[in-house]
């Protein structure tokens, strides 16, 4: 008989203990996202020991889904139309090229396939137009995507503008517009979108910020010291997986952009890094 209440008392405690451990793992990985004040002075003082500062807000997103892609629509022609009455073209080793006295659009039909690169010598898009971005971005879209500024540079003299769609409140890292702009008006400009075709049903957990930027600074040797500006989380997409597969998955990224330029990618799903 006591061995039977010895017996039971065990199968509870052992009960209680695996409820225990539940409901502790469910508060771990409910906060593990989280950057508390601690966390954060650690990251940095780590960070500087690698010659990185930080000056970035820091996203605390818990899960995320893969999104479904298809590789990018054909707008050469329609592309061509708008911006061509008369033109010289050309179609050489997977690349296209449509010209006239004044402007060039090429597109490349190999390793982005999809990819236009767009100059001229006397702006179509003039300076002294307010709207001439939104000009240049509403021609130049594949459908009704929305573009968002997401980096403004200067360089020689020149302004270089980055635009990134946002898609579903997310930002494809990979789908951009970038317009380089002299004191006349825009002079060149390149860009590329992949089609978002739908979300996958379910969310996986990501992995916290801190433990990304430890990993990239454990694995690049930064001899500079450089700091970070900004860091936000998307899609991107890694030619790698494209393939020549109708449909193919794009995982949520880690996008840090430091002070030179520089952006790195970081997986937020394994930490993997690509810059």
């Amino acid at each position: 008989m006591n061995s039977k209440k010895i017996l039971n008392s065990l199968i509870i405690i052992f009960i209680l203990m695996n409820i225990s451990l539940f409901v502790l793992n469910i508060f771990y990985y409910k906060d593990m996202n989280k950057m508390s004040s601690d966390r954060v002075k650690m990251l940095k003082k780590v960070l500087l020991e690698h010659n990185i500062s930080l000056e970035a807000d820091l996203p605390e997103y818990e899960k995320m889904k893969i999104i479904y892609f298809s590789k990018p629509k054909d707008r050469e022609e329609s592309l061509v139309e708008k911006l061509f009455e008369d033109r010289n073209s050309s179609y050489i080793e997977g690349v296209h090229k449509h010209s006239n006295d004044n402007e060039t659009l090429v597109f490349n039909k190999l390793a982005e396939e999809g990819r236009f690169f767009y100059s001229a010598k006397e702006p179509r898009y003039k300076i002294d137009d307010k709207n001439l971005l939104n000009k240049f971005l509403s021609d130049f879209k594949v459908d009704d995507e929305t573009y968002k500024l997401s980096l403004e540079l200067e360089s020689d003299g020149d302004r270089i503008y980055f635009f990134n769609e946002e898609y579903e409140e997310f930002t494809i890292f990979s789908n951009e517009i970038v317009v380089k702009m002299d004191d006349s008006g825009i002079t060149e400009a390149t860009g590329i979108r992949y089609t978002p075709r739908k979300f996958d049903e379910n969310s996986k957990e990501l992995i916290p910020i801190d433990e990304a930027l430890y990993g990239l600074v454990f694995q690049t040797d930064f001899k500079e010291r450089l700091t970070i500006k900004d860091i936000s989380i998307g899609y991107y997409i890694n030619l790698e997986q494209v393939g020549n597969g109708y449909r193919f998955p794009v995982y949520p990224y880690y996008q840090i952009i430091m002070d030179n330029g520089v952006k790195y990618y970081i997986n937020a799903f394994n930490g993997q890094i690509i810059s």
